[in-house]
């Protein structure tokens, strides 16, 4: 198979150049860089053996194809298969007409060549790249139909995939279809809305007032839909008329209009520019310039648009034609795509694979780092795979570097857009995956509206040749500038450089097949990236680290990615359907099992069985049983739409529910997060991945608000939320808040007791230059600084009005700390940024580092040359420390845990673990054994000594302890409210602790009930300005805290407390916030410093202490 493959990749690859095929030349095509031959989205798969005389007619009606420069100027390309009707190359060559079609909205002609690729499909068994290519027209015709409800076609195809296993995207298509099919039959009313969201557009144009856009956004839908005259009817009662006009293609086109298509959908005409056209179409997606043509042969030629600006040329409607002009399209959308990964979500340390659920989607992940190199300047040079399950943005076909369908990596990332149209159809394919299309362009600037979830903004900076940065909100940016060369949609403009908000450039080199081949960073150190497989030359096999270290990759005969060894040789297989789907993972530890599925209605889950049987479930559902329609309280301070909480919901039970619950699901005892409407859709079964709120099973409902939304429910232009809130069993709102500047950083936090902590910016909005705290009529500021071109800290001033000073080398490498006694300390480092010497303020050496070729710190000496000796294994992991007189301590790993640890006298303590990587026991150097029993989830339940003495902990559904019992019996127990805040301790003798606590969660009280010996309540009050306790009330009386103010030596630290019956204790301070006195009563102690700022004298009534110090 994989000869064949390789033939196959030998022509798809030399079609854009010179190339023996058939014991013929085919001349190049100018300008074709790819197997996409510079204009089709997915490449000229051939189904079967062309004749040369066919293959060279075929690179004619490339080449007249690509001259034309428009996507949509198919005619070479419907030639050529008039003229070879049973061409090996038609499915290809139909599938990507209607691509094309669909990307400009000529939908009705794209379902036609779909339609006529899939009936070119032969029966016989295909190739991994034919299925690939054939199941992406299946999934493409499921997502239109869907979208357009088309009822009838949707269930005949739905009928004709079956449950047959899918590739790529299809698979998540097939999902999207039942779900669109189900809404339309049993939600009609909140399914079909695309008639009020394309009215809701228009007006929104016309600047009509917010309450009534959201009067629109609650309009129901007929069963049928709604009708030109339903349109009109509503925009004339709010006061908008509208005259329904019949337009013949040639004649004016009215903008802002709404447009009724031939398909049976309506959507809003908001501009039109030359023979372009600004159409926004909740069915088929955001907005998008296409072209007048394509309006045309759309639309069926029925407007609704404002009265006073009809074109006279056009022809009134009546209202009983009105009623017959019906749109029926599917503005809802289950599943939406996943966005890129911030890089929180990224694993830290290198291993096996660690898989996850996005929740959103109910989408099964994996995440692997498998070779890692310790850089010390810029993007670290590790090596990350990721698995997405239902990765719905990349090709059917890759024709670049890469590890296999649905499998991505974090060195993999693109912009899309068409060199045709500026700043149309543009979005980006992720490091670590996710995808994101881009709105908002500013010819003027080249800049893009901010993302939703990072808030980075994308920026054109170059059109010839073409550049796009990607700037994130800590002044980092990426930069896109190797071009695939296509000449149409979609144009692929891949990651060349990595640039640290210190300007440290990491940059990504390609071949001529763009293929990945290194990346290097700013020192010269470069990760390698190697292509072994010549039957499957674009597949990454191996990754090498600048030291050597490897990983490698396997894949199966399908192409799909089976094996991952790492750096030390541990290899993780992969086991799938006969899709993409993965069914099983074996590592080391045992083997992983996954299973998934949907229906009936709106539910889709994922179940993971780990190594030792366990399983836990997630699902996402509408109107779950038990889930209320609404919450019988809801936080102040903000409006909040209390309705469909049952709708939009993920649902997560982790392994120790589903032990206790088998299969007879309990909703109110899952995690749940109910997620926002999409942006100007709303409908209650159309999530976007914003939380709208969560729950835990025992707690109340968390809310969050965000910045620029129409309602509470409906997700606005960012992800971070500017209030965040819940109701307390008291009935009172424990709520933050937060505010944003344009660049996406954060401007103020209130916290629940009404503190706030302001952030100023310099003018870049990223650099924090104040930070200020303010409670009503009370501020303090406690820190300011000062920065460089490198967004590093020059200065800073702490609250006690002391001055750091700070230096930084070309790398960003801090030089030299100068604290505000003058007393500078230093840094020095090598060639490749690895911190080797510290020098103090004494101009002593205090410490000196030597590293090995991994940039792993081997040696550290100390300033009497006291040396200590390092050893690693292949995964960075520390096996040894060697001591000056020769002793070491040691530590064995085996796959990925240590098992034993050997002290300098020889002394060995041993470790065991389970499947789940637990530590079930322990064993001293004199062979005592220590054993510990945990929850399907890994949380301790049970402590076993070496005497067997055994102390268990018993649970709640939420993890928490609830009860602790002794070897002896002995319990005690806990309770919790709905807060999650422990409010209840009960001991083995009855006697009861209680504590209350503040609006931000500080505890208030601690009193006792049944206690043998009377014990006095406790009682605590705490500081307006900061989250800091003020005084104390017990049995004794009240202590209080006195602190230093801001401005003056000792800020923020207890300067005075005062107890009752004592005398009182004052407390002095250094600039550095070193204690120099302290005084109780008549008794006084002081305390002095080097310069190196350690004790060197204590004096008190005791007398005088000194110490000194070796170096």
């Amino acid at each position: 198979m994989h000869g064949r493959k390789a033939a196959i990749a030998a022509v798809i690859l030399g079609l854009g150049a010179g190339m023996a095929y058939q014991g013929h030349v085919v001349r190049p095509i100018p300008q074709a860089t790819d197997a996409r031959l510079g204009v089709f989205v997915e490449p000229l798969i051939p189904f079967g053996a062309p004749s040369s005389q066919e293959h060279h007619d075929l690179m004619q009606a490339v080449s007249a194809y690509r001259a034309g420069h428009q996507s949509l100027h198919v005619q070479p390309l419907t030639t050529f298969l008039a003229q070879h009707p049973h061409s090996p190359y038609r499915v290809a060559l139909w599938a990507n007409i209607g691509l094309a079609q669909a990307q400009a909205h000529d939908i009705d002609d794209a379902l036609t060549a779909w339609q006529r690729a899939a009936d070119a499909v032969p029966s016989e068994t295909l190739t991994s790249d034919q299925h690939a290519l054939a199941d992406r027209v299946t999934g493409r015709r499921l997502q239109v139909l869907s979208e357009l409800g088309q009822v009838q076609p949707l269930q005949q195809l739905l009928t004709q995939v079956g449950n047959r296993p899918l590739r790529g995207d299809a698979d998540a298509m097939r999902t999207v279809a039942h779900e669109a099919l189900w809404q339309i039959q049993h939600e009609p009313s909140t399914a079909l809305r695309c008639g009020w969201v394309a009215l809701r557009e228009v007006l929104a144009q016309m600047q009509a007032p917010a309450n009534l856009l959201h009067h629109l956004d609650q309009q129901p839908a007929h069963t049928y839909g709604t009708s030109l005259a339903d349109l009109a009817q509503q925009a004339k009662k709010d006061g908008y008329p509208m005259a329904m006009v019949y337009r013949q293609p040639g004649q004016p086109l009215p903008a802002p209009s709404v447009m009724h298509l031939s398909l049976g959908h309506f959507a809003a005409v908001l501009a039109i520019h030359g023979d372009q056209v600004l159409v926004s179409d909740a069915v088929l997606g955001q907005q998008n310039w296409i072209p007048l043509s394509v309006v045309n042969r759309e639309s069926s030629g029925y407007f609704l648009t404002p009265a006073q600006h009809r074109p006279l040329a056009l022809v009134e409607v009546t209202a009983d034609q009105a009623h017959t002009v019906i749109g029926a399209g599917n503005t809802t959308q289950s599943m939406p795509p996943t966005p890129p990964a911030p890089p929180s979500q990224c694993p830290s340390q290198s291993g096996m694979p660690v898989c996850s659920i996005v929740n959103a989607q109910t989408d099964l992940t994996f995440h692997d780092i498998p070779v890692s190199f310790k850089n010390a300047v810029g993007e670290p040079l590790l090596f990350q795979l990721g698995y997405d399950q239902r990765n719905t943005a990349q090709p059917a076909l890759m024709t670049f570097s890469n590890v296999g369908s649905m499998w991505t990596h974090n060195w993999l990332a693109y912009i899309q857009d068409d060199p045709n149209s500026l700043g149309n159809n543009v979005s980006i394919y992720a490091r670590n995956g996710g995808s994101l299309a881009y709105s908002g362009y500013s010819p003027a600037t080249g800049a893009f509206t901010n993302e939703t979830y990072s808030q980075a903004q994308l920026v054109e900076v170059s059109i010839q040749p073409v550049v796009y940065e990607r700037r994130l909100v800590d002044g980092g940016k990426e930069v896109y500038s190797q071009a695939d060369g296509s000449t149409m949609w979609p144009r692929r403009i891949f990651l060349t450089q990595i640039v640290d908000p210190s300007g440290n450039t990491a940059t990504l080199h390609y071949d001529s097949q763009n293929r990945l081949t290194d990346v290097t960073d700013a020192t010269g150190q470069a990760l390698k990236f190697a292509y072994q497989n010549s039957a499957l030359p674009l597949l990454i096999t191996q990754v090498t680290s600048p030291d050597g270290r490897s990983a490698k990759i396997g894949y199966d005969a399908q192409d799909r990615l089976q094996s991952i060894t790492d750096a030390l040789g541990m290899t993780t297989s992969f086991g799938y359907d006969s899709g993409t789907f993965i069914q099983s993972m074996t590592t080391p530890y045992g083997t992983s099992q996954f299973a998934y599925g949907e229906g009936p209605g709106i539910r889709r889950w994922l179940t993971q069985t780990d190594p030792m049987g366990y399983t836990e479930h997630q699902e996402f559902l509408h109107a779950a049983p038990g889930i209320p329609f609404s919450e019988s309280q809801v936080p102040a301070g903000r409006p909040t739409f209390n309705e469909f909480i049952n709708y939009r919901d993920s649902y997560h039970f982790d392994k120790t529910v589903m032990r206790s619950m088998g299969s007879n699901l309990d909703y109110t005892q899952a995690d749940i997060q109910h997620w926002e409407h999409q942006y100007n859709n709303y409908s209650y079964s159309t999530p976007q991945p914003v939380p709208e709120s969560t729950k835990r099973p025992l707690e109340s409902r968390i809310w969050y608000y965000y910045d620029g939304q129409p309602i509470s429910a409906m997700a606005g232009p960012s992800a971070q939320p500017n209030y965040v809130a819940r109701v307390l069993d008291d009935g009172s709102t424990q709520a933050t808040s937060y505010n944003y500047n344009s660049v996406g950083n954060k401007t103020s936090e209130t916290d629940p007791a009404g503190r706030t902590t302001y952030y100023d910016y310099a003018p870049n909005g990223i650099d924090v230059i104040r930070v200020r705290h303010v409670a009503g009529a009370l501020q303090e500021t406690t820190a300011q600084y000062t920065y460089n071109a490198q967004h590093k800290p020059l200065t800073y001033t702490n609250a006690s009005g002391q001055t750091s000073q700070y230096t930084y080398n070309a790398s960003g490498k801090i030089t030299s700390v100068t604290n505000p006694k003058g007393e500078t300390t230093r840094y020095s480092y090598d060639s490749q940024g690895l911190l080797i010497q510290i020098t103090n303020a004494q101009g002593h050496v205090q410490d000196s580092y030597t590293y090995d070729a991994a940039g792993r710190m081997v040696t550290h000496t100390d300033s009497e040359g006291y040396t200590l000796t390092y050893t690693y294994d292949a995964l960075n992991r520390l096996l040894s420390t060697v001591y000056p007189d020769g002793t070491q301590s040691t530590q064995a790993w085996e796959k990925l845990d240590v098992v034993s640890k050997t002290d300098r006298l020889g002394h060995t303590t041993q470790f065991a673990y389970d499947a789940d990587r637990n530590l079930i026991q322990k064993t001293d150097a004199l062979g005592q054994v220590t054993r510990y029993g945990y929850d399907p989830d890994g949380r301790l339940i049970s402590l076993t000594d070496p005497n067997g003495h055994t102390t268990s902990w018993t649970r709640d559904i939420e993890g928490r302890v609830v009860s602790k019992t002794y070897p002896n019996g002995d319990t005690l127990a806990y309770a919790y409210d709905s807060a999650g805040r422990m409010v209840r301790k009960a001991d083995a003798l009855g006697q009861i602790k209680q504590i209350t606590y503040s609006v931000d969660d500080l505890p208030l009280t601690f009193s006792y009930q049944n206690a043998v010996n009377a014990t006095p309540s406790v009682t605590y009050g705490y500081d307006a300005l900061y989250p800091r306790m003020v005084s104390m009330q017990d049995g004794t009386g009240m202590t209080s805290f006195h602190y230093g103010p801001a401005g003056v030596t000792g800020a923020e630290q207890v300067i005075e407390e005062d107890a009752p019956d004592t005398d009182k204790i004052t407390q002095a301070y250094n600039p550095l916030g070193q204690m120099l006195t302290r005084t109780l009563g008549i008794s006084h102690q002081s305390w002095g410093y080097d310069s190196l700022d350690r004790v060197i004298s204590d004096q008190s009534a005791l007398g005088t202490f000194q110490m000194s110090y070796l170096g």
